[in-house]
Order: C-alpha cells, then sequence, then structure tokens
C-alpha cells in the first residue's frame, strides 16, 4: 500500500515563552527564557535551596467562558490541551474536525499537582472531621476528553513514555494518516509542574541551580516546565486542495528502547546512533541533508556528553555538521 504524504497544517501552544506559534517563535528568536523562581511547589524548605525553586510556569488564563462545556473538574493539563487543541484548529484554518479523526496524546506527569493538592486537602477534611473533598476526573485520560469534546470516533490513544511520550505519539499519528487509517489526526501532549518530578529529579542532582544550559562546560542539570501542544496532521493532498501553507512535511521516524539504565543511557551513544540511522532510511534522507538536529539537550554531564558522541558518529564533527 502507498503511504499518503503527511504535512502539519496547524499548531496550537500554550507555553512559558507565549501562546501561539507567532508569539512563541518571536521569543525563542531573541533569547527570551521562561525558566524562573517558583514557589508554585511549595516545599519547606530553605529558600537558597535555589534549585526545589528554579521552574518554567505557565501564566495562562482561559477566556471567561471558552471552555464552559468541559467538566468543571476536569485536571489543568486535559484543560490546557482543549485550549491548544482549539488553537491548533482555527491556525490549521479548518472550521470542524471529520469525525474519524485519531486523538493521540503524549503523557507525562500532567495534572499530578491536581492529585497532590487533592491529597493535601483530604488529610484536612480527615483531620477536622470535614466532608471529603471530591477526587477530579481519572487520570491518563487526555485523549476521550478531548475526543468527546470536539466529536471524535477515530483512533484514540496515549503515550505514557516519559521524555519520549510526545514523540512517539508523533510518529504513531503519523503512521495513521499516512495509511489512511483516519482522514486527520490531533497529536500533542501537555504537562505541568509537580512535586512529585522536581524533587524526583533534585533527588537525582539532576536540577539546575539557576536554568539548563545544553552541551555547556558549566552544564548543571535539567530545568523543569510546563506547557500544551497540539498539531494538525492532515494529507499534503487536502492541504493543497485547501490552498493552505503548511508548516513541514514529515518524512519518517524510527524508534527503540535500549533498556540500558532507567537515569542514565548506554554511554558508548550507539543505540541513538543506530536509531538516527534508521530514521534517516526510513525517511530515504543522507546525512549531509539534515540542517538541524532536535538533541534531547537535558544539561546533564552523562547525557549530553552521550548524545554528542552519537550526533558526531551520524553526522561527523566538521563545520557543516548541524
Amino acid at each position: 500500500m502507498r503511504k499518503r504524504e503527511v504535512c502539519v497544517s496547524g499548531m496550537g501552544l500554550i507555553t512559558p515563552l507565549g501562546i501561539g506559534s507567532k508569539k512563541f517563535w518571536k521569543n525563542l528568536l531573541s533569547g527570551r527564557t521562561g525558566i524562573q523562581t517558583t514557589n508554585i511547589f511549595k516545599f519547606p524548605v530553605d529558600p537558597e535551596e535555589t534549585p526545589l525553586h528554579m521552574a518554567a510556569p505557565l501564566d495562562f488564563q482561559p477566556i471567561s467562558g471558552a471552555d464552559a462545556t468541559l467538566p468543571e473538574d476536569l485536571y489543568w493539563g486535559d484543560r490546557l490541551l482543549y485550549h491548544a487543541t482549539q488553537r491548533a484548529i482555527d491556525d490549521a484554518g479548518l472550521g470542524s474536525l471529520p469525525t474519524d479523526t485519531a486523538v493521540i496524546i503524549g503523557g507525562g506527569a500532567s495534572s499530578t499537582l491536581n492529585i497532590e493538592e487533592f491529597e493535601t486537602q483530604l488529610a484536612l477534611d480527615i483531620a477536622q472531621n470535614r466532608p471529603l473533598t471530591k477526587l477530579p476526573l481519572g487520570i491518563l485520560s487526555s485523549e476521550k476528553i478531548l475526543a468527546n469534546a470536539f466529536g471524535l470516533h477515530g483512533p484514540k490513544l496515549m503515550v505514557a513514555t516519559a521524555c519520549s511520550s510526545s514523540s512517539l505519539a508523533l510518529g504513531h499519528a503519523y503512521d495513521l494518516v499516512s495509511m489512511g487509517e483516519c482522514s486527520l489526526a490531533l497529536v500533542g501532549c501537555a504537562d505541568t509542574l509537580c512535586q512529585l518530578t522536581h524533587s524526583g529529579f533534585y533527588g537525582l542532582k539532576s536540577i539546575a541551580p539557576d536554568r539548563c544550559k545544553p552541551f555547556d562546560e558549566n552544564r548543571r542539570g535539567i530545568s523543569i516546565g510546563e506547557a500544551a501542544i497540539v498539531l494538525i496532521l492532515e494529507p499534503s493532498e487536502r492541504v493543497h486542495r485547501r490552498k493552505k501553507q503548511a508548516y513541514c512535511t514529515l518524512n519518517g521516524y524510527s524508534a527503540n528502547c535500549d533498556a540500558e539504565r532507567m537515569t542514565s543511557p548506554d554511554e558508548t551513544g550507539e543505540a541513538w546512533m543506530r536509531l538516527m540511522q534508521k530514521a534517516l532510511a526510513n525517511a530515504s534522507v543522507l546525512p549531509q541533508d539534515v540542517g538541524y538536529v532536535c538533541a534531547h539537550g537535558t544539561g546533564t554531564v552523562v547525557n549530553d556528553l552521550t548524545e554528542s558522541k552519537s550526533i558526531q558518529q551520524v553526522f561527523g564533527t566538521d563545520s557543516a555538521t548541524p
């Protein structure tokens, strides 16, 4: 079966660097950062422990009534996904979506903060003999919530593989659209700040004390942030018929799991090298054709060193390397 060419026709972004692709891109090019000190975690620690208070929180307030049809006790991450989806649909110039549209969402610790706040409130309710607080709607149901909100009956999937969740969701959505399993696909991810993730990385001594500096000689760790991003994937021929300018065409991908360790990769870089080589082969692209590599770039010593090795093994070390 001949695969259909697939492109990104719409984009909805809610990020610490701005709302919408244009504002985000402008702030990114100007060198702005969303990383700052924050008290969102309310950790009872010495305020001088700066890594515990460094993060990139969102500053987003939905327009009053814009999500009135959603359940009142919806998780914050799912609410963000809804607004990002609406922005992506508008950006793609689509008045509505075909009912067979796929909804593929990458999940992380999104809205765990809601659970943490619930647990705190529940403990207070019990201690003070008050009626118990109601738990918000079920976890890991983002794809179902979006499908219900937009009247969609196509394939639905939640991918939860930590940092690779959104990339794997994008790959699966690409497969569905290219093989004609659906007319188009909503694909994206939302992640929100929570104590669990932040304190976990802090315990591993992986949180940067100021801000993340990937591949820098003085790098000291990662910076945790929150955002919601949704893309519209469409067959290119459909986009051309609408005379819409697409953002890009998707040519191929590859995925694996090296299963080395939970907190650090195979330091030889060979697993990542083979993965990139397979992705290039699947997309029928040569290394010299690549102009940009979007690295994981955690800013940790081992990850950046390993990633640098694998990129150099695939693309070389001369000045033409992307």
